[in-house]
């Protein structure tokens, strides 16, 4: 079948300044220029409009922050791929263009695209409204690369009729934006795959046809065969074209403008000051946040006070999330001195049991690092922070046998941890006086204190700071980094137990504590009186 746009698509297409193709074989195209709303117009002429379904919100600028979901202002949809709002079927844009329409032609599908999430399970962009298995398959996206944080993996296409193959292992997954194509000549019976208009795969034999979808129709985003099947990040443009079988996947869509993490244009390397404050997240523009995490309203006042970072979701297991300050802090003193207050909820514990701390998994951590503000560790007892390369972190941990856990312990703890080491210092476990289990579904409050020699770490239920630490370390800032320009933010992830790891507030000065640092200055003054006295 072969749909022809009308004159009026053709003088559409003429106007979208470099978006040409041949329209007579344009059978659809998202642009995601619609801003807001349930609907992705398909500007092709063809009428095939896509339904925004189970994205978190449709309303304006909603998806702005990666890890968000819905559109931007700088016309980009973006996908949760990891279920915010807990649905079964994730972020999809689900069209009525059926798939039985390219059999017997050739076709190209393209996308203009990011993939947030290294660890995502087999992650199509390209699908069919049927999720379950063999043989009514129509996939196109990224292979299996679960439990590892290299964002490198092959793009993997499985078509019923035409057979299936992985290309050559491409940087898919590293949340920038990339150009993704799949090309199949019914003339000489190829398959072709495409990444950032370099053929990364060719394929012979593929003769087939596709009547055997009839009737599904095709999907962007959402499940493959099961829930943990799902595309995690931005797309600007998507196109199917058909009858065209001398057309590379080369060239076909421009790359444009990458505006992406940040709506306002503010570059990710830009310094973010020395102080902040967010009493909630009902703006994350100056977050970036990749894997699971993303904005989230708790629903439980319905105003926007309620907006909260996400970081995993108890909705699937294995999950990473992280939420930096998009850009560097800088620490004025070489020493980093700093303090910092948030408050946090770990809920919905579900799985596995440790004794103490009863069901859920695995924490979350305050970090400071050196990698980027997209930096994602390991899933599990990683915590979203394995990996990423020089950090210090403060973690709250709700499950024994994790990354930086030592051999005896036996749940949740509060500790300081140094680039994946075993804890410098730790608290006694949930279950002693004064710790209650942190995934009790309560807010819970922590500071974080450190004058540049020593850190310190209070915790409470109750937004009060405590008269004294819950735990405390030495340690040399200055000398691990060795810069004054720092990410700082938070990761948290689960394994085989869940839970949700939200943070709800959040303030942070890159100076002491405050009281520390009246004393120091008073110690300093009284050091100059003795001094002047002496001297006379």
């Amino acid at each position: 079948m072969k749909h022809t746009a009308s004159f009026l698509a053709i003088l559409v297409l003429g106007l979208l300044g470099g978006k040409t193709a041949q329209a007579q074989d344009l059978v659809a195209w998202w642009d995601f220029q619609d801003m807001s709303g349930g609907t992705a117009t398909d500007i092709s002429g063809n009428n095939w409009h896509g339904t925004l379904t189970d994205f978190h919100d449709t309303s304006a600028n909603a998806g702005a922050s990666i890890g968000g979901s819905g559109w931007t202002n700088a016309g980009q949809l973006n996908f949760d791929g990891r279920s915010l709002d807990n649905t079964a079927s994730g972020d999809t844009l689900r069209t009525q263009l059926p798939i039985a329409a390219l059999s017997g032609t050739s076709f190209t599908i393209e996308a203009l695209v990011s993939h947030n999430y290294p660890q995502q399970n087999w992650s199509p962009f390209f699908g069919q409204s049927d999720g379950a298995c063999c043989p009514h398959i129509f996939f196109f996206g990224r292979t299996s690369n679960t439990g590892s944080t290299n964002p490198v993996a092959p793009l993997h296409f499985n078509i019923a009729g035409l057979g299936s193959g992985n290309s050559s292992a491409v940087p898919i997954a590293d949340g920038e934006q990339h150009h993704i194509a799949l090309t199949f000549n019914d003339v000489t019976d190829t398959v072709d795959v495409y990444f950032d208009y370099a053929n990364v795969g060719s394929f012979a034999g593929r003769t087939g046809v596709l009547d055997t979808f009839a009737p599904n129709t095709m999907w962007l985003g959402g499940v493959g065969h099961n829930a943990s099947e799902r595309w995690n990040g931005y797309a600007w443009d998507a196109r199917v074209i058909v009858d065209t079988p001398g057309l590379p996947g080369s060239g076909v869509l421009p790359v444009e403008a990458f505006i992406g993490f940040d709506p306002n244009g503010t570059p990710a390397s830009t310094p973010q000051g020395s102080s902040f404050s967010f009493a909630n997240f009902g703006d994350t523009s100056r977050l970036m946040m990749r894997g699971t995490a993303g904005k989230y309203d708790a629903g439980t006042s319905g105003v926007p006070d309620d907006d909260r970072i996400r970081l995993t979701t108890r909705t699937h297991g294995s999950q990473a999330g992280s939420a930096f300050l998009n850009g560097e802090v800088h620490f004025p003193q070489a020493n980093l001195a700093f303090n910092t207050k948030f408050a946090f909820e770990i809920s919905e514990p579900a799985g596995g049991a440790d004794g103490q701390d009863g069901t859920g998994a695995d924490g979350m951590l305050f970090v400071i690092q050196n990698a980027s503000p997209k930096a994602l560790g390991n899933a599990g007892g990683g915590m979203g922070v394995q990996d990423i390369g020089k950090y210090v972190a403060v973690e709250f941990d709700t499950w024994p046998g994790g990354l930086h856990d030592p051999a005896n312990n036996n749940g949740s703890h509060i500790a300081i941890d140094v680039n994946g080491v075993v804890s410098l210092a730790q608290n006694p476990d949930v279950g002693q006086p004064g710790m209650p289990r942190f995934n009790d579904g309560g807010v819970h409050y922590a500071w974080v204190d450190y004058d540049g020699a020593e850190m310190k770490v209070y915790f409470n239920t109750v937004d009060v700071k405590p008269a004294t630490p819950h735990v405390s370390a030495l340690v040399d800032l200055g000398t691990h980094f060795g810069a004054q320009d720092l990410y700082v933010g938070f990761t948290a992830g689960t394994g085989g137990a869940l839970n949700n790891h939200d943070i709800v507030n959040w303030q942070f000065n890159a100076v002491p504590e405050p009281s520390t640092y009246a004393l120091l200055t008073m110690g300093a003054l009284g050091l100059f009186l003795v001094r002047r006295r002496t001297e006379k």
